[in-house]
């Protein structure tokens, strides 16, 4: 037993070490996105009393910045702040999703596990980062972590589909991960449907309970599904977008996808022999089929939504990893010593050589970093005083400096729709161009921060109006280089 334990912890160590070393250097000198700031703000905002889709918009489920917001209270609000939150989520992820493996599989699927998991920088670098890709692996992985597929337990199989909600909660893409553990649940207690009804009856009152107070109470029809569907859908999709995303996603996450096709070539293979064993020694088939389900299923929403990111995969990367590494760890407790050292060579290599691949960007100068983000907060507070408003797509600065950001513009670019209905604009809590010019002229921010890319797309056609407009009502005050996520300089005005 002992000797179990020691490897156990050396797995987890293995795969913690590198992972935590990536991160921390993520966290301190990852490029800044997009997203991170009006993610930040609306945590900072739901915490003083707003409610998402009523008060601003916001375009994913609503647990996310309930989360952030509750452990900023105890914490401290900011940045880095919300970045540390999400490192700590990530690698209890590693270390959960670790001990699942070791626990169902055995030792070689936790040493598949760690290979795939600790050399993924794309994993480390999305989930440090404030986005709902790391709650959403945190939730997702409790929840599998909660299950034990070889034994029937009503209170551990509730707590698995409550935090399986939790995580639908957080990204809507996680849906049919969602249905795949109902359906699972079901055909577990087919004989008991009466306590299966008990384990379903909490998270789905919860869940509707959700769902039915920010529909009640604010546009969450618009903000989750009608902004992704209507207005941010260009282009259109089309073969070209599908094989866009399919090489951004293969490159991304080749090692992980290439195990996950010998995984169910060695799955297919056992199902054809049918020599009577399971998927699990003293489990089901059924288990097997709810990670494959899970992980292709979210998959197709990626791959045929007209806008989609490699990134997205990382919300569900526990349910191929786990796939993955109980299917090759079985193979490898049942061949030879040579054969063992072979495939985890070969895993090794397929994962260093991927590595250069995937999305980690990072500088130690700070350049596009949460670095630049703290000197431009500076010199904003320096030129500000306590209670005046910005204008700005770059909502961290909002947090970081303290000031008020000026209603509609909450989502950055996000939430400029510049042919938009006024009356339409108004009631989603959007900003139309009107809006805009109207902002500026009547000085309503004090402090307007912009960046080429966020002229051009405030300007769109009608650039030498909307330089007019500015130059008229505000004053350069200070630059920032390279900041950002595409590293632009941002420059920092003050009103006439």
């Amino acid at each position: 037993m002992r000797h179990h334990r020691i490897d156990r912890s050396r797995l987890v160590f293995f795969a913690l070490i590198p992972a935590a070393l990536f991160g921390i250097t993520a966290v301190f000198y990852g490029r800044l996105t997009g997203d991170e700031g009006w993610y930040v703000l609306a945590a900072t905002d739901v915490m003083q009393g707003k409610l998402p889709y009523r008060d601003f918009l916001f375009t994913q489920m609503p647990l996310l910045p309930y989360f952030y917001g509750t452990l900023m209270t105890i914490l401290g609000k900011g940045m880095f702040a919300g970045r540390l939150i999400s490192f700590t989520i990530s690698m209890a992820s590693v270390a959960m999703l670790l001990q699942i493996c070791r626990r169902e599989g055995g030792i070689n699927a936790a040493g598949v596990a760690a290979l795939l998991l600790g050399m993924n920088l794309s994993y480390v670098f999305h989930t440090c980062a404030v986005k709902t890709q790391s709650l959403t692996v945190f939730l997702v992985t409790a929840s599998l972590f909660a299950l034990r597929p070889r034994q029937l337990s009503r209170t551990r199989d509730m707590l698995s589909l409550f935090l399986m909600t939790l995580a639908f909660l957080t990204r809507l893409s996680v849906i049919p991960c969602l249905l795949a553990l109902i359906i699972y649940l079901f055909q577990r207690y087919r004989p008991r449907l009466a306590c299966f009804a008990k384990i379903c009856a909490a998270p789905a009152l919860c869940a509707g309970l959700v769902i039915a107070f920010f529909y009640a109470n604010g546009n969450m029809i618009f903000g989750v599904i009608t902004f992704h569907s209507e207005y941010y859908s260009n282009p259109a999709l089309s073969m070209s977008s599908m094989h866009t995303f399919l090489n951004r996603f293969f490159l991304d996450q080749y090692p992980i996808i290439i195990a996950f096709i010998v995984s169910c070539v060695l799955f297919a293979l056992r199902l054809v022999r049918n020599n009577g064993s399971t998927f699990l020694s003293g489990g089901s088939d059924a288990y097997a089929w709810m990670l494959i389900v899970s992980y292709a299923a979210a998959t197709a929403i990626h791959v045929t939504r007209p806008i989609s990111y490699a990134c997205y995969q990382i919300s569900i990367i526990p349910f191929v990893i786990l796939f993955a590494s109980l299917a090759l760890g079985d193979y490898l407790d049942h061949t030879s010593g040579a054969t063992r050292r072979a495939v985890y060579t070969a895993i090794f290599f397929s994962c260093l050589a991927g590595m250069p691949l995937q999305e980690y960007d990072v500088s130690l100068k700070g350049d596009g970093t949460l670095r630049k983000t703290i000197e431009a907060s500076r010199a904003i507070r320096e030129l500000s005083a306590e209670g005046d408003r910005i204008l700005t797509f770059a909502t961290e600065l909002a947090v970081e400096s303290r000031l008020v950001s000026l209603p509609g513009y909450e989502l950055s670019e996000f939430a400029y729709f510049p042919v938009m209905r006024d009356e339409v604009a108004a009631k989603l809590h959007v900003v139309d161009q009107k809006q805009l010019y109207e902002d500026l002229r009547e000085k309503n921010a004090r402090i307007l921060c912009l960046t080429p890319r966020d002229f051009a797309i405030m300007a769109g056609n009608d650039i030498e109006r909307l330089a007019r407009i500015i130059r008229l009502n505000y004053v350069v005050r200070r630059e920032i280089p390279l900041y950002g996520q595409f590293r632009q300089t941002l420059t920092i005005y003050t009103a006439r």
